[in-house]
Parts: structure tokens; C-alpha cells; sequence
């Protein structure tokens, strides 16, 4: 019993090692088939080396590539184009009352304002629902020549009077003296003189009481009121007939007027300002009313020093801009024009002032609003324009990869001085001052290339330039150590 027990044994063990065994060949040859599908092989390894290798050409900081790399890298070019794409040019500023367009209403004569305009109300009803009228105030609109306020004054009532005692006294001293004249042979020559004279003063006197009048803008209609009244004044003095000359009705018209301004709108616009109740004594320097013209405004931004020689080069046809509120980014721009850059740069802010129009006729802006003007500049001169992708940046220079012969897949790194960048194109300089062809220690230490222009028509990588530009500095890091190892 014990041998056939160990007999057993041994069976088993041997069938165990055997299963064992057969395991582990079919694991390695699983992984040996999982290495060959992941590692290439040695045949394709060595064509593609052979094949796809690049190498220095024989210029500085120049590659060549073989057709094949040149495909697998994705390598494209592009010509250099001439800069014909305006360039924005964005200023903060605000909206503000155009001065030539904002009135200060003030009465000519001195006196009591006895009547402000009335206007319908917008929300007060009386109970058989008709509108209630209320004095003109702030935010209403008023008419071209439409009347504002009434004052009362003592002074122009003087005056108009010192114009009637000069005519009455005018026609009296003719009357006078027509009839001296008509009894000249019995009248002393001197007494004639006199009354001659005494006309010709009483004109003078009605020619300056006239005058006064005239600067103080009476109207046509006043002074023809005046007129009437004289008339009215020298027939009833010597006439008795001459009471009807002017009826009831318009000698308390006349009355009426007597002493009355009226003050009127010069245009149309909205009221900004009110500074006067019905009763209050003003003189010639008080604004009753401030009226403002809104369908256009001014426009006031802020241009740093640094873009005055671009903006003082805009002809009078390109000074123009649009205007985008701040608190409405995405309403569309309202187009305006720009007439003056002001002569003073602030010394704070190293800025100056840039003033304009902005047509207003839907009454959408208003004076006092943050805005965002925007300046469409043409290109610089000597600057040429590349697609952003030709451009390699690596924080302490800017570099292009230009293809001299279109024959020869040849790169060459070239270090270019950029102008301005804008969303979808880039400006580089195409031609450089003395300054930035000299070079200075820093960019020497660094290891920079000397910066060179770019001109139109030549060919840059715009696709493909980081894997190039990565190619190419390590293969001069290999030409490099290589050098360091020979005798």
C-alpha cells in the first residue's frame, strides 16, 4: 500500500511540472509577440532614419530636410505679404454736451420771472380725466424758438419809455419849427437855429434810445408797438379825434407787454438744468434754463503719447471712429468723426486729449457714459505683414524659419523685430533702424541672433515651425559637442 501510495506521488508531480512548464512557453511567446507588435522594426527603423534625417546646411542656423521629413513634420510655407490691414487703435473716454450746442437761457433785462412755460403732465389727470399742465423742469423737451419763461422788468419798461419821450419831444420840436419856418419873415434867424437845432438833437436822441433797444434784441414786433404808442401819445396831445386811434383791447396789450421779456429756445433739445422758480428777481447773469442739443454729443477720449505720431499722420478722411459703450459691449458701434487732438499731454498720465462727434438721433447715449472708441489706423511704415503661425516665441525672442530657394527644402532661423499684433496677423519690421541692427551685451549673453528685417515675398514656415525650429537646435547642440570632442 505504501508503494502504490508513493507511486501516486509521483504521477502527480510529474503531471504538475509538466503543465508547469507548458505555462510558461506560452507566456513567453505571448509576450515576445506583444514586444514585436509594439516595437517597429529594425528594417523599417532603418529606412526611416536613413530616409528622414535632417541635416545642417551649409549657411548659419540653416537645415535641410529630406522631401519625407519635411511631409511627416507638416512643413508649409507662406509668402511675406505687404501690411494693407488696418491696425485698431482703442480709446477709453466718455460722452459728454457738446459746448456749441448748450444754451443758457437768461433773460436781457433784470426783473421778476412772472411765468415758467407749462407743459402736459404724463401721469396727473384731473377727475374727467383731462390733462393737467405743469411747469417746464429737467428732462423735458422743448421746440426751436419755443417760449420758456416770462420776467418782468422795470428796466426795459424805462427804456421803451425813454424812446417814446425822445419821439414825442422829435415831433413836437418838428411841428415847432415847421411852423417857425412858415413865419420866418417876422421870426429872428437865432430862434430858427435853435429850433433846428433842438430837432437835430431830439433825433440823435431817438436814434440812440434805438440803438439801446437793438442791443438788447427788442423785437420787430416791440418796437412796431412802440411806434403806435407815440403816435397814439402826439395825437392825442394835440387832436381829440386821436383816442381811437388804438382800441381798448390793444392798449391793455400794450400794457401787457410793456415791461415783458420773454425768453425762447434757441433750438431744439432737452432741459438740463432749471434754477428758477416762478417769483424769483433775476439779472442778466442768471441761467434760468439750460438747454441742451442731445441729438449729437461730444466725444472725449484718451490717446497715450505713444500713438500721437499715428494719429496726427490720419488725413481728414480717416479721422473717423466707433463708438461702443462700456455698459453695452455687444450693442452694435455708432459711427462718428474726430476734429481735434488737443495740444497738451497730461503730465500724469502721459496722455492727451482726442475730441469728436457722435450722431445721437435715436437718443440711445447720453452725456456722461463710459465709452470705448475705436480707430482704424492704417499699417505702419517698413513693416510687412505674416500669419501668427510663422511666428516662434520663446520669452526672450521672436523668430521666423525663412526658406530662401523655393528649389531647396533649406530652413534658415532668422530673429525679426516685431511692430503690433493683431488677432489674425502679425506686423514685423522690414526695415530697422541703426539701434536695432547694433548689438548690445545682453542679447549676446543670451545667445541671440542678431535681428534682421523681412521683406514682401519671401517664404516663412507658417506650418510645421516648432517641430523645425526644435530640429534645428538639436542638431547644432550635436554639431556643438561634436566639436567639443575632437582634437
Amino acid at each position: 500500500m505504501a508503494w502504490q501510495r508513493s507511486k501516486v506521488f509521483r504521477v502527480v508531480g510529474f503531471t504538475l511540472l509538466v503543465c508547469f512548464l507548458v505555462g510558461i512557453t506560452a507566456a513567453a511567446s505571448r509576450l515576445s509577440a506583444v514586444q514585436d507588435w509594439l516595437k517597429p522594426s529594425v528594417a523599417s527603423e532603418r529606412s526611416t532614419t536613413s530616409a528622414d534625417s535632417a541635416k545642417l546646411a551649409d549657411m548659419p542656423y540653416t537645415i535641410r530636410l529630406p522631401a519625407a521629413l519635411a511631409a511627416q513634420l507638416g512643413v508649409e510655407v507662406h509668402p511675406v505679404q505687404r501690411a494693407t490691414r488696418s491696425r485698431p487703435l482703442k480709446l477709453d473716454g466718455s460722452l459728454a454736451f457738446d459746448p456749441d450746442w448748450i444754451h443758457r437761457c437768461r433773460a436781457r433785462f433784470a426783473g421778476e420771472v412772472v411765468q415758467i412755460a407749462r407743459v402736459p403732465s404724463e401721469h396727473e389727470r384731473t377727475s374727467s380725466g383731462e390733462t393737467l399742465m405743469r411747469p417746464l423742469r429737467t428732462g423735458d423737451r422743448v421746440a426751436e424758438n419755443e417760449l420758456v419763461a416770462v420776467v418782468w422788468s422795470k428796466e426795459l419798461g424805462e427804456k421803451k419809455s425813454e424812446l417814446v419821450d425822445a419821439e414825442l419831444q422829435l415831433r413836437l420840436d418838428r411841428f415847432v419849427l415847421k411852423e417857425l419856418q412858415q413865419a420866418s419873415a417876422a421870426i429872428p434867424s437865432r430862434t430858427l437855429q435853435d429850433a433846428q437845432r433842438k430837432v437835430e438833437n431830439d433825433s440823435i436822441a431817438v436814434e440812440r434810445a434805438r440803438r439801446t433797444l437793438g442791443v438788447f434784441r427788442v423785437t420787430a414786433d416791440d418796437m412796431e408797438a412802440i411806434e403806435k404808442e407815440v403816435e397814439r401819445l402826439f395825437l392825442l396831445h394835440g387832436k381829440s379825434e386821436a383816442k381811437a386811434s388804438l382800441s381798448r383791447e390793444e392798449r391793455q396789450d400794450l400794457i401787457n407787454t410793456w415791461a415783458r421779456v420773454e425768453v425762447r429756445a434757441p433750438f431744439a433739445g432737452y432741459v438740463v438744468e432749471r434754477n428758477v422758480a416762478k417769483g424769483d428777481i433775476v439779472d442778466t447773469s442768471t441761467d434760468i434754463f439750460k438747454i441742451a442739443r442731445t441729438d449729437q454729443l461730444l466725444v472725449q477720449a484718451n490717446a497715450y503719447e505713444q500713438a500721437l505720431p499715428a494719429l496726427l499722420a490720419l488725413t481728414p478722411e480717416q479721422r473717423r471712429w466707433s463708438i461702443r459703450l462700456l455698459a453695452e459691449p455687444d450693442a452694435p458701434p455708432v459711427e462718428g468723426t474726430i476734429d481735434k487732438i488737443r495740444q497738451i499731454v497730461d503730465p500724469n498720465t502721459q496722455t492727451v486729449f482726442v475730441v469728436g462727434q457722435v450722431a445721437n438721433p435715436s437718443g440711445r447715449l447720453r452725456a456722461g457714459q463710459w465709452i470705448t472708441a475705436t480707430i482704424e489706423l492704417p499699417p505702419p511704415p517698413g513693416v510687412v505683414a505674416v500669419p501668427p503661425d510663422a511666428l516662434v516665441e520663446d520669452g526672450t525672442q521672436s523668430v521666423v524659419l525663412v526658406q530662401l530657394d523655393p528649389a531647396k527644402p533649406e530652413y534658415t532661423l532668422r530673429r525679426v523685430v516685431v511692430a503690433q499684433r493683431l488677432k489674425d496677423v502679425i506686423f514685423v519690421k522690414s526695415e530697422l533702424s541703426p539701434d536695432e541692427r547694433t548689438p548690445t551685451p545682453q542679447p549676446q549673453r543670451l545667445g541671440l541672433l542678431p535681428p534682421e528685417p523681412l521683406t514682401e515675398g519671401q517664404l516663412v514656415v507658417t506650418a510645421g515651425a516648432v517641430e523645425l525650429k526644435a530640429e534645428l537646435e538639436e542638431k547644432l547642440s550635436e554639431a556643438k559637442a561634436k566639436a567639443k570632442t575632437q582634437p
